[in-house]
């Protein structure tokens, strides 16, 4: 019995077939380890009040999340900020230096994506010091300066230091 092409190739691909992985069971991942937060620290000085928050600022450039789920973080923050900072508004007066550091194990590009993650967290202390203005416009005030830097650490987290006058 002779056997054509067309049957040998197909002898052919059952054969490997059979010696594949079969591709219907899903990869197995490795669990992801739990992501640590800064504990929540706050120093009061003379003319110097220092926070260390657990909040995670992310890469708002690079994002590719929903637009829902980055909305709820960003809200999140900002309500956390707000909550945080309510006590000490007749301690922080302008004009004022404002130094935000942020924690996390891999660092940013410090020219756009570093100013670009703080955003949220700017506004909402922004809206703090100067109440009033529409949302997002306080931070332009020129009796406020920002300053951004990282620090590479195995958690995640954020330093606010005001320096006020």
């Amino acid at each position: 019995m002779t056997i054509c092409r067309f049957e040998q190739t197909l002898l052919k691909d059952q054969s490997t077939q059979s010696n594949q992985i079969d591709s219907t069971q899903p990869k197995k991942r490795k669990p992801r380890k739990p992501e640590a937060y800064a504990v929540q620290q706050i120093i009061v000085e003379d003319k110097r009040l220092t926070l260390i928050l657990p909040v995670k600022v992310c890469n708002e450039g690079n994002s590719t999340e929903h637009w829902s789920s980055k909305y709820k973080r960003h809200k999140r923050q900002q309500d956390y900020l707000s909550l945080i900072l309510a006590p000490y508004r007749e301690i922080i007066t302008l004009p004022c230096n404002v130094l935000q550091c942020r924690y996390a194990p891999r660092e940013l590009d410090a020219q756009d994506n570093l100013p670009y993650s703080h955003k949220w967290c700017t506004d909402a202390i922004a809206n703090f010091l100067v109440p009033g203005l529409k949302a997002g416009r306080a931070d332009s005030d020129q009796r406020i300066s920002w300053s951004f830097s990282q620090q590479k650490t195995s958690y995640y987290g954020i330093k606010i230091v005001f320096d006020f006058k």
